[in-house]
């Protein structure tokens, strides 16, 4: 099993209301160019988002870049206990979240933010990383790319339940998060798998720290 860690700290907050509208506002463009993606010569990327049990998150994301270019697509997981949570596909005494399926284009992306949040009040607290890393992916035609799954670990403050900082650790469940995968999509039965999920070792950035 393979786990990394990059730590995260509180990045700023806003008013509930207001942090919805610009959501609203911007969440269509950005994304258009990968997540409307239909062509015939794509490929298929898997990867989980979770958060530990009791963590205080109301949503976590991870977001991935087509490398050389603006066009990013994101996967988030509302895990919050509200009735905009998202159903779990995996879940136990540790952690609990959801297997995405991106269809993606062929070509060189990357791994490069991770982010969460939790609403307090009428605020949000928005949580991220200090700096981008790269974690590096290929995705080809007809296959399947296994990216890992990340889970956030809150980092709770002295004498306050809600969480100041944040703890990810990727892990590489590629067997069973494969067979979520193909349950949601049997046209990928027999599609190849490649995963690019950390491994044990490996250099990706100053701020990860991956251990075992």
């Amino acid at each position: 099993m393979t786990l990394s860690t990059i730590t995260f700290v509180h990045k700023f907050f806003l008013p509930l209301l207001a942090t919805t509208l610009l959501f609203l506002a911007g969440c269509a463009t950005p994304y258009t160019a990968l997540m409307d993606y239909k062509g015939a010569d794509a490929g298929t990327v898997v990867v989980g988002a979770g958060i530990s049990q009791n963590a205080g998150f109301s949503q976590v994301g991870v977001t991935v870049r087509r490398r050389g270019t603006p066009n990013v697509a994101s996967v988030d997981y509302s895990g919050g206990g509200s009735f905009l949570s998202a159903p779990r596909d995996f879940e136990n005494q540790q952690e609990h979240g959801t297997i995405t399926l991106l269809k993606l284009p062929p070509g060189e992306y990357e791994l490069f933010r991770y982010g969460g949040n939790y609403r307090y009040g009428r605020y949000i607290y928005y949580f991220s990383p200090r700096k981008e890393f790269s974690i590096p992916f290929t995705v080809k035609t007809n296959e399947i790319t296994y990216l890992g799954r990340y889970i956030v670990h809150g980092i709770p403050a002295i004498a306050n339940e809600l969480p100041y900082a944040a703890r990810l650790m990727v892990d590489d469940k590629r067997d069973a998060d494969i067979t979520v995968a193909k349950k949601k999509r049997p046209a990928l039965e027999n599609a190849s798998v490649t995963s690019f999920a950390p491994k044990v070792g490996e250099f990706i950035a100053p701020s990860i720290q991956v251990i075992r």
